[in-house]
Order: structure tokens, then C-alpha cells, then sequence
């Protein structure tokens, strides 16, 4: 109390005697800890060229003006101006003389103390300032400190010259020594706290991004950082404890932290709110506020003066009260994390405005103030923290609701891959989906391509297929909401009812209608986004139950007409009574109906077995992890590829739709094929494959024999060249049939052939016919010296319908390929040219 009754006293004493200094004089009492300095004679310098010389004839003449408060003033084209202040001190008998001062600005550009000598000259440590090195100051501060020798008796005069671009209050602040340390411990305290906090959190938010991978908290990360810089230069901690010898940054490192931290809070708004989706014109605004402040931080690395100030102070102001009242409107929609965003948002941006409240005077320098972006940055880091807790807790939820969604869809696709009847579909699809969305009823409107009318089919239906008409004239379905949602590709809420229209490739086929008793809009959130996930797989699921409904009635219609063919082929070929006619039925239009049976055996395995393995080992997958499905679908290598394959699913349906309409089409040309042969009384028919075991050699005998080449009077000479190979299991009758065919063949092409080739022969012509075997295969080499086949026609030889004679049909070399395939084996041609006759090898795999 005695200290606190002298500091009193003094401060008294200090107004009375301002008389004579113009209220510039300030008394040290015996127990003064600290003197603010509020009052001082200041005197302009424009030109920044004054003397202490020249301000001390100044003062004397009384052109000093008594100010409280004083401050740097706004400049931009004249960096170099400065002020003078002047106040005087005086110490009572046993006061302390050593005292400090203090200039409580820490980003003033130049200092400089001047202090009247027992001599009467004037006298002061050496400059210091943002723009000096650190190693210049006389005391070790992240202040500007300087000791004034306050005379045992007298009056001592004190000069400071401030230099700096840009508005600014200065803070003069006596200090005993003592004292002085004892608040600078606080400070740093202050200090070690906020940096701590900020480096804590900054690691913490480092760390949670390389677990989320959201650019959301890199772009927070950035923000702390960047607050973080800008304090500590406007505090002077940098310019103590990092980068103090670079004058460089220190002078603009403020704007630099401030600058990015303002443009990193406004990023991070526009990630945070999502601001491109919801607000797209206030998204606007704010790009045009991030590339401004962007501007202005870059400009205080090449621009003089208070450039940067100038482009950044408004900035400082508007865009504070813009995030504000995004941050407001955000926690009025109440979207995730919004409360906790707004208040870390008024936090740091009340700090804001009331650190420029402070630079213009308008509230008090204390503690309190002169550390308020700490305290309010510290606040926002907090909040923010929370902040983006509740968002974590969101993305669970959200991840959560997800893994039901899969599961849903899951069930929805085994449900539709294992039923290909509509009635049972709709049942468990109905199911499934009210256990997903809550829908009592369930329908499908669909688009019978066959007919080209709309027709509906489900539970309200009574399992049968109706009309839209007659459907509405039931109260099934209501026209307006049913061609609205056709027309508009967008779903359609009427009433408890939800419409929903189902695009495929870019084509409407199906409407889902789904029944709720909860009234209009029952179906939105999740319940519409798993509406959305299972339309795709139950649209295509339902158009092939539709399109293996035709496909049945499709096949069982070709197969009469399949079979009367056949009838009417046995009835040709018995009138028809020619060896020659009969063994080309039964070469191709066999070949053409097994190829016909084939396909019909095909499409009824696709019908019965579509896709059902895959999707059940799909769903036992599921099953087996079901007590951590999050962490299956997220970690383990299969789940993370689990919903890719589900998105496939549609694609594949339709891709097995294609290849079922491909085949039918090749069904429907074989029939036709046939309908044709059977006309012109040239087809061909075969058996089903007969393994016998019979010598190679004799097959060759049958087949020479059936093609007249064994005939007396024969202008051909024939050889054979067995290789004594042993009697293996074989197909006797196609291979006989493949080798009629090639040795008729090429009995044709030596017809009307002179070919001094084969002037061993009787009629100058030779056919060989060779047989060879190794440990896999059995080969039939049948050579000629015919005609020969031109070389544009090689590629085309084994094609169907394609001859070279006038009278062929392009059926026999075709069927013979084609039954050499289905034996397993090849039939290759090879000719040298025209006149060059030519070579056929029947290649087979030995079966012995």
C-alpha cells in the first residue's frame, strides 16, 4: 500500500509540474515499478531529416504540441516520415535512477532515444527497430527497451524519434529494471502458451489429415501456421528468437502471418461450409476476398511503404464480418460443426478488430489488449478443434449410414440376381427396399419393348401385368405424377408416394414407385440416396427377367421351326436319293443345327445361372466381416473394391443383355440359313460325335471310295502314305465326312486341269492323301495338282457362302471347318498360286 500511496503521490506531482513542459514531465518515487508515459510533446518530421539539434531549438521555442496518445501518422508516398516526442523526467530523493523505457510497439520500422547530458548535450544508445537487425538493441526484448540515467537531482529531457510508414500508436512505458523483468517473464509465459498451443495443434491437425485425407484440415494447418507467423512478428518474439538478423521479413512479417492467415480462414470457409454447393453466389464473393488478400500479402514483398497496409486494413474489417455472418447462417441451417465454426470464427476475428481498435487508440493498452490475438487465436484453435471433432463425428455417422447402404444394396443385388421371375422379384425387392426405406408397397412401371406400352407389375397389381390405364383407373399409379417423372427424369413426391424415375445409358425404361404412410417428403436423405443406389441394378435386373421371358417364347418358337426344317431336310434328302446331295446335308445343315442347338443351350445357361456365384460370394464376404464391415470396406484390399464392383453390376447386366440379343440374332440367321437350304435342296445335317477306335488308313479307303476316286477308268492317280500309323478312338463319320469333302473337292479342280505336274498320272494329275501322328495330334494331308487357289483368295477360303466355282455353294470347306473346330482340331489350306494345285491338313488331337 505504501508503494502503491508514493506511485500515486508521483503521477500527482507529475501532472502538477507538466506546467512547465507543456505536461510532458513525469516524477519517480521511491517504490515506482512502472510510469506510463501518456502524455508527450510531439513534433511532425515530414521529411524524416530533423536533427536532435534541431528538434531541441524546436522545443525551446515551444513548437512541440502537447499530445495524449501519440501515433505514427498515415503516409504512402513518404515512407522516411517520422515524429519526435519529447517528456522529461524527474527522480525524488531516494527514488531508483536506473529506469527502462519501453516502446510497446514491436513492428515500428526505426527507434531512436535521446536523453540531455549533464553537459547539455545530448546523448543515446544506437537506433533499433523492425528494420535493424536484432543484434543492434541495447537490451535483449522482444520490445524495444531503452536505459535512461535518471539524474540524482534534476530534471532529465528525453527525445525519441519514431519512424514508420503506417499508423500506428506508440506506447512509452518507465520501467524499473526489476519490474520490467518480472512482466516480461509473464509475457513470455503468455507467449510459450499460445506457440505451444498452436504447435500442438498444428501436428494434431497434420496428423488427423494423413488419416482422413481431407485438404479441409491442411488448409486449417496453413491457418494456424500463418496466425502463428504473424504473431510472433507482431509481438517481436520473432525477431528475438528466429529471424531477427533479417530486417527484411521482420519489417512485413506481420503482414505476411496476418495476410495468409486471412486468406487461409477464408479457404477454409469456403471447404468448410461447402460454400460452391450451397452458396454459389456468396462462393463468388469470397474467391474475389481470397484473391484480394492474396494480392495485398504478396504486395508487402515488393511494394514500399503502406501500400500493403492500405489493401489489407479494409480486408481486415470486411472480411471478419463477411465469415461471421457465413458462420452465422451456417449454425442457423444448422449444418454439421456450425456452432463450434462460429464462435471459433468471433473469437478470432473479435481479436481482430480490437488489436486495430487498439493501433487507432480506441481501447486501452493492457495486458488484456496487448495480447488479445493470442487470446483469441487460442479461443479459435479450440473451437476449431471441436469444430472439426463434430465433423469427424459426422463423416462416422455418415460412414455408418454408408455401410448400411451397402448392405441394403448388397441384399438388394442377391435378391435380383437370384430371382429371374418378376413375380418373386418384386417380392423380395419389396422386401429389401422397405427394410432400407420404410416403403409399404412397392411397383414398377415398365416399358415392354415389345409392344412399346407401359405397363405395371407388383404387389397392388396382384402379381399380374396391367396397363397404366386400367391401373389408374384402380388407383395404382397417377398419371400426372407418373409423366411428370418421365418427362422431367427427376422424382416426383405426391402425397405418401414417391416416383422415381430409373435412367439407363441415357434411356427412361422404368418408374419405381414406392408407398409411405409418414406423407409427403418420408422418402428424402439416405432413403432416396439407397432409392438411387439400387434403381440402376433393379432396373436392368427387372428388364432382363422381362427380356428371359421373351428370350423363352423367342426359343421355343425357333425350336418348332427348327424342328419342322429338320423334318422337311429328312423328307428332301430321302426324295432327293443322290450320294453326293446327301452327304452335303449331312455336312452342313447338321453342322448349322448343332450351331443352333449350341446357342439355344447357351442362352438357357445364361438364363438359369446369371451372375448368381459371384454376387452370393460377394454377399458371404460381407456376412464374414459383418462385425467390422467399416473396417473391411476401408482396409482390406477386396472391400475397398467391393462397391466398384457393385457399380459395375449394372454395366455388366446390360452388357449380358447385348450378348443374349447378339445371340438370338445368330439363331434367327441359322434358321433362316436352313429355311433357305432346305429351297434349293442343298444342305447338309449331322451327327452327334461317336468315338470309335478304327485304323486311320481305312477311313482314308471309305472316303476315296465314296468320292469315286477308287473307280476303274479314275483320270487321277491316288496315293496314299498311311506312316503305318496304329488305329486311334475318332469320330469315324465327320472325319469321313471332312474328307469326302476335301477329296471331292479337289477331284473338281483337277477336272479340267492339264498340269504336267502330274504327268505320272493317267490323265496327268496326282492326288496324295498322307497321314502322320506324334504324341498329341493326328494329321489328313490331302494334296492336289488342280487349279490351284489364287492368293486374294486364301483369306476368304474357309468362309461361309464363299466358291470359286460357278455351281458352288460355299457350303462344303465351311462345314468341314466348322467340324474340325468342334473335333477339336483345324483344317488349314495352302496353294501356291493359280495352276500350282493345293494342300489341305486335317489336323486332329490324338486319342488313343
Amino acid at each position: 500500500m505504501r508503494g502503491v500511496r508514493l506511485l500515486c503521490i508521483g503521477a500527482l506531482a507529475g501532472l502538477l509540474s507538466a506546467g512547465a513542459w507543456g505536461g510532458a514531465t513525469y516524477v519517480v518515487g521511491p517504490g515506482t515499478r512502472a510510469v506510463d508515459i501518456q502524455a508527450v510533446e510531439m513534433l511532425p518530421d515530414p521529411g524524416g531529416q530533423l536533427t536532435v539539434a534541431q528538434v531541441s531549438a524546436e522545443a525551446e521555442a515551444g513548437a512541440m504540441q502537447t499530445v495524449t496518445g501519440p501515433k505514427t501518422p498515415l503516409t504512402v508516398t513518404h515512407p522516411e516520415q517520422a515524429v519526435w516526442l519529447r517528456f522529461a523526467v524527474r527522480a525524488d530523493p531516494g527514488a531508483p535512477r536506473d529506469m527502462q523505457l519501453e516502446i510497446g510497439r514491436a513492428i515500428l520500422n526505426h527507434v531512436q532515444v535521446y536523453y540531455r547530458t549533464e553537459g547539455g548535450a545530448w546523448a543515446g544508445p544506437p537506433g533499433v527497430g523492425a528494420a535493424v537487425p536484432f543484434s543492434a538493441r541495447q537490451v535483449d526484448h522482444h520490445l524495444f527497451v531503452f536505459a535512461l540515467p535518471v539524474p540524482q537531482a534534476g530534471t532529465l529531457d528525453v527525445l525519441v524519434r519514431v519512424q514508420h510508414p503506417g499508423p500506428s500508436t506508440i506506447n512509452l512505458k518507465m520501467w524499473q529494471p526489476a519490474a520490467l523483468q518480472a512482466a516480461t517473464l509473464i509475457t513470455i509465459a503468455i507467449f510459450c502458451l499460445y506457440f505451444g498451443l498452436a504447435f500442438g495443434m498444428l501436428v494434431y491437425v497434420v496428423l488427423l489429415n494423413v488419416v482422413v485425407r481431407d485438404r479441409g484440415y491442411l488448409l486449417y494447418a496453413c491457418c494456424v501456421a500463418a496466425t502463428a507467423t504473424g504473431f510472433a512478428a507482431h509481438s517481436g518474439v520473432g525477431a528475438q528468437f528466429a529471424w531477427g538478423e533479417w530486417p527484411w521479413f521482420n519489417s512485413r512479417g506481420m503482414f505476411f502471418g496476418y495476410g495468409l492467415a486471412a486468406t487461409f480462414s477464408v479457404a477454409l470457409t469456403r471447404h468448410f461450409l461447402h460454400t460452391r454447393q450451397h452458396l454459389p453466389r456468396i462462393d463468388k464473393v469470397l474467391w474475389v476476398a481470397l484473391v484480394l488478400l492474396l494480392a495485398g500479402t504478396v504486395s508487402g514483398a515488393v511494394m514500399p511503404g503502406n501500400v500493403p497496409g492500405l489493401i489489407l486494413m479494409p480486408l481486415a474489417v470486411a472480411v471478419p464480418i463477411l465469415l461471421l455472418g457465413l458462420a452465422v447462417l451456417a449454425a442457423w441451417r444448422r449444418w454439421p460443426g456450425a456452432p463450434y465454426f462460429l464462435a471459433a470464427w468471433t473469437a478470432l476475428h473479435t481479436s481482430v478488430i480490437v488489436l486495430q481498435a487498439r493501433h487507432f487508440g480506441l481501447v486501452p493498452e493492457n495486458l488484456l489488449t496487448g495480447n488479445i490475438i493470442a487470446l483469441g487465436s487460442a479461443l479459435e484453435m479450440i473451437l476449431l478443434s471441436l469444430a472439426l471433432a463434430d465433423r469427424i463425428n459426422d463423416e462416422r455417422r455418415k460412414r455408418e449410414a454408408a455401410q448400411l447402404l451397402t448392405l441394403g444394396i448388397l441384399q438388394a443385388s442377391q435378391a435380383l440376381a437370384s430371382e429371374t421371375r418378376l413375380d418373386r422379384l418384386s417380392a423380395r425387392v419389396c422386401e429389401v427396399m422397405a427394410q432400407m426405406t420404410g416403403a409399404a408397397s412397392v411397383r414398377f412401371v415398365l416399358l415392354d419393348e415389345a409392344t412399346g406400352g407401359w405397363f405395371i407389375f407388383g404387389t397392388g397389381g396382384g402379381g399380374r401385368r396391367m396397363p397404366v390405364d386400367e391401373a389408374a383407373g384402380r388407383g395404382l399409379v397417377m398419371p400426372g405424377a407418373l409423366q411428370q417423372a418421365a418427362r422431367t427424369h427427376e422424382p416426383v413426391a405426391e402425397g405418401a408416394t414417391l416416383y422415381m424415375p430409373v435412367i439407363h445409358h441415357g434411356k427412361l425404361d422404368v418408374v419405381l414407385i414406392l408407398e409411405r404412410g409418414s406423407g409427403a417428403g418420408a422418402f428424402e436423405g439416405l432413403a432416396r440416396d439407397a432409392l438411387a443406389a439400387v434403381a440402376g441394378p433393379l432396373t436392368v435386373s427387372l428388364e432382363n427377367a422381362l427380356l428371359y421371358e421373351r428370350l423363352e417364347e423367342r426359343v421355343a418358337e425357333r425350336t418348332r421351326e427348327l424342328q419342322e426344317a429338320q423334318q422337311a431336310l429328312v423328307a428332301t434328302a430321302r426324295r432327293a436319293g443322290m450320294a453326293e446331295i446327301a452327304t452335303n446335308v449331312l455336312h452342313n445343315v447338321g453342322n448349322t443345327l448343332n450351331s443352333v442347338n449350341v446357342a439355344a443351350q447357351l442362352l438357357g445357361t445364361r438364363v438359369g445361372n446369371s451372375r448368381v456365384a459371384g454376387l452370393v460370394r460377394a454377399v458371404e464376404m460381407v456376412e464374414a466381416h459383418g462385425s467390422d464391415l467399416a473396417g473391411f470396406l476401408r482396409d482390406d484390399p477386396r472391400g475397398r473394391v467391393l462397391p466398384g464392383y457393385l457399380k459395375e453390376l449394372s454395366l455388366e447386366l446390360a452388357r449380358e443383355r447385348a450378348d443374349v440379343m447378339a445371340q438370338l440374332s445368330e439363331l434367327t440367321a441359322s434358321v433362316d440359313h436352313i429355311k433357305n437350304v432346305v429351297a434349293v435342296q442343298q444342305a447338309y445335317v449331322g451327327t452327334s460325335m461317336h468315338l470309335e477306335v478304327v485304323p486311320p488308313a481305312a477311313v482314308v479307303d471309305d472316303a476315296l471310295r465314296i468320292a469315286g476316286m477308287m473307280a476303274l477308268g479314275s483320270p487321277v492317280t491316288v496315293a496314299v502314305n498311311d506312316d503305318g500309323v496304329e488305329p486311334v478312338a475318332m469320330d469315324k463319320t465327320r472325319v469321313l465326312q471332312i474328307l469326302v469333302n476335301l477329296i471331292t473337292n479337289a477331284r473338281q479342280a483337277m477336272g479340267g486341269t492339264d498340269n504336267a505336274a502330274g504327268a505320272g498320272g493317267r490323265g496327268g494329275h496326282t492326288l496324295t492323301v498322307g497321314i502322320a501322328a506324334d504324341e498329341d495330334w493326328i494329321r489328313f494331308v490331302v494334296t492336289d495338282t488342280g487349279c490351284g487357289i489364287d492368293a486374294g483368295a486364301m483369306p476368304s477360303i474357309f468362309s461361309h457362302g464363299f466358291t470359286t466355282r460357278p455351281d458352288g455353294h460355299g457350303f462344303g470347306l465351311h462345314s468341314s471347318a466348322m467340324a474340325a473346330r468342334e473335333l477339336g482340331g483345324e483344317l488349314t489350306a495352302h496353294s501356291d498360286g493359280k495352276g500350282k494345285g493345293a494342300t489341305f491338313t486335317l489336323r486332329l488331337p490324338l486319342r488313343r
